[in-house]
């Protein structure tokens, strides 16, 4: 079922400086009533979904996948473009992980997890 809500964040906002090395990210989920954070682990509750802002002027290639031995590598002919400049919001329910590169340069991504569209 498709979400009618707008976008509400439920973790801390992450940022991560990326280059043509692979970065990986696992999104986290704020405990209610703390500061503290729970990574997501099997059985815990994921996100699902999250926003992602690209800060800088080049694009990063982004994949969302599940953890374990068979996560596919991200190597830029596989994911696709967050477009310098851009914010986007993707539902992400069982991909709690976030894979990110540049094909060249540097920029800066910022992930928040959270719920809805």
């Amino acid at each position: 079922m498709a979400s009618n809500f707008a976008f509400y964040p439920q973790s801390t906002t992450t940022a991560f400086t990326v280059t043509p090395s692979t970065t990986t990210f696992q999104m986290t989920l704020q405990l209610a009533g703390g500061t503290s954070t729970v990574t997501l682990a099997a059985g815990a509750y994921l996100p699902q979904g999250c926003r992602v802002a690209n800060t800088g002027t080049v694009n990063v290639h982004v994949m969302f996948t599940a953890t374990g031995p068979n996560s596919p590598t991200l190597d830029g002919t596989n994911g696709f473009p967050i477009l310098g400049g851009t914010v986007e919001t993707f539902r992400v329910q069982g991909l709690p992980v976030a894979k990110m590169l540049t094909l060249a340069g540097t920029s800066t991504l910022w992930i928040t997890a959270g719920e809805g569209l």
